[in-house]
């Protein structure tokens, strides 16, 4: 009998290595990526907070990946307000993000905010080159919800010796917090066409998380992004935009990937406010992309659809991601105050 409880003990105790190893391959292999950033761009570099012509912006990214295996949702709140140091030229952006993102059919899960501050000065008298930098500070707590049908099994499994106190609720298993820098840099080179460019060197301080119950510990590796945007107008109601995104996790298998786009917007009325948005796209060695959407001068809505191209196309569905974001831009115009004059009559 105590023979049976020792091989009981052993496999919960290899149940939670795979759990632990299992998550940790998949922070550095999958890292929180989306199809389409232009919804949220300071996630993929936080010198785009504030990079809008605006008071506030209120954006949101929702991504469900594999048959809902993978979920990932971003919302934030960007405040933009001018510097005092050169109030004509340069401004603060101020955001907040907050993230939710479950992977696995361990229902692994993430949730965390942050905190992004960046700065941008206009190198011309017109604001057609702006340069920013940015960075943010972010905090996440991972961990297993007990409702999934994995975690499930695995109580089967180890019934007898299985003990819940083992486990620690989602938000309290572990957590991490991460510094995130970029800089970028956008120019309108004439009357069709503007240039966007970024760098952005993500988890800086290479942040870890461990189980504290099995003593085992995970590195997130640094993430180099990088983007480059060419935007061109052919006329007055039609546009192309080539992009190129770019990233590599800086872990163990170095791994990498490339996402190019073609995007294309086409004003629907002649002076009218809305713009159809179509494009396609391709990451190297992962999927095939179709983005969609329409847009305004203030709003922005698209929807992305990957369909699977790699290795695993075979084993699972062929659609690999749906993708739905937003943005709104606020414009509070501030009162002019003017200081009372007080005449006298002459006597």
């Amino acid at each position: 009998m105590n023979h049976f409880i020792n091989n009981l003990k052993v496999i919960r105790k290899l149940i939670l290595l795979t759990i632990f190893i299992n998550y940790s391959i998949l922070l550095s292999s999958q890292d929180l990526h989306f199809t389409n950033y232009r919804n949220i761009s300071s996630f993929f570099n936080p010198a785009y907070n504030g990079d809008f012509s605006g008071t506030y912006k209120i954006q949101a990214n929702a991504r469900s990946q594999f048959d809902n295996t993978y979920k990932t949702a971003v919302f934030g709140v960007a405040y933009n307000l001018w510097s005092p140091l050169k109030s004509d030229k340069h401004w603060i952006g101020i955001g907040i993000d907050l993230e939710y993102d479950k992977s696995g059919d361990l229902a692994f899960g993430g949730a965390g905010g942050g905190l992004l501050l960046s700065y941008h000065i206009m190198l011309d008298k017109k604001g057609n080159s702006v340069f920013s930098i940015g960075g943010s500070y972010k905090s996440t707590s991972v961990g297993f919800t007990e409702d999934s049908e994995a975690f499930n099994d695995a109580q089967k499994i180890s019934s007898g010796s299985f003990n819940k106190d083992d486990y620690e609720k989602i938000d309290n298993i572990s957590s991490f917090s991460s510094w995130d820098a970029g800089i970028s840099f956008k120019s309108k080179l004439n009357k069709s066409n503007e240039v966007k460019l970024g760098v952005a060197m993500m988890h800086l301080n290479k942040p870890h998380f461990t189980f504290s119950k099995q003593g085992g510990q995970s590195t997130i590796g640094r993430r180099l992004n990088i983007n480059a945007n060419f935007k061109s107008y052919f006329n007055n109601r039609f546009s192309l935009e080539p992009s190129v995104y770019y990233s590599i996790v800086n872990d163990v298998d170095k791994q990498s990937n490339i996402n190019l786009q073609m995007v294309g917007e086409y004003q629907i009325k002649k002076k009218g406010k809305w713009w159809l948005i179509a494009g396609l796209g391709y990451r190297t060695g992962d999927s095939f992309d179709i983005i969609t959407g329409m847009r305004s001068e203030n709003t922005y809505i698209s929807f992305s659809f990957d369909v699977n191209v790699s290795e695993y196309a075979k084993v699972i569905n062929r659609v690999g991601a749906l993708e739905l974001g937003a943005y709104h831009i606020i414009l509070v115009k501030q009162k002019i105050k003017f200081d009372p004059v007080i005449y006298c009559p002459r006597l």
